[in-house]
């Protein structure tokens, strides 16, 4: 059951929110995904979605080995040198407080913590230091200045 989980073509599309936000976001600003879980089954999810044609630098944590996953701080490092940015000029966008936010937090970014209605992570709690800047309940609620 998991070489067929870890092998099968997964049959899912993004959230609204998440659909609008791409199409707001992407040509205004470069954008980035770090994710982490087995690579094949993360690059499949990828592929599945169409994000490779919207999202310029997308980082599969597990070309590393699981040692990489977040919370680890070597994808953020590498994302914010091919953005060309750092500091408060990133935002991280996660919704897991387990591990989502406390590298980019340590690196200075913004940090969301997106809380969906029958969300998995509802009853996680971010360990010390990572806890996010602020939560919302969709992606439309974010209004990002791109100056």
């Amino acid at each position: 059951m998991v070489e067929c989980y870890r092998t099968h073509r997964p049959g899912i599309v993004l959230h609204p929110d998440a659909e609008a936000a791409l199409s707001r976001w992407g040509g205004c600003v470069p954008l980035g995904l770090i994710s982490d879980g087995p690579e094949a089954v993360q690059r499949r999810k990828v592929e599945a979605l169409g994000l490779a044609t919207r999202i310029e630098h997308i980082i599969l944590t597990d070309q590393w080995g699981p040692a990489f996953w977040k919370p680890h701080p070597r994808a953020f490092g590498i994302m914010q040198e091919r953005l060309g940015c750092a500091g408060l000029a990133c935002v991280y966008i996660g919704d897991n407080p387990g591990k989502d936010f406390l590298a980019p937090r340590r690196l200075g970014w913004q940090t969301v913590q997106v809380c969906r209605s029958g969300g998995l992570y509802g009853q996680v709690q971010a360990p010390e230091g990572g806890e996010p800047a602020c939560r919302v309940s969709s992606l439309d609620e974010l209004e990002l200045s791109f100056a």
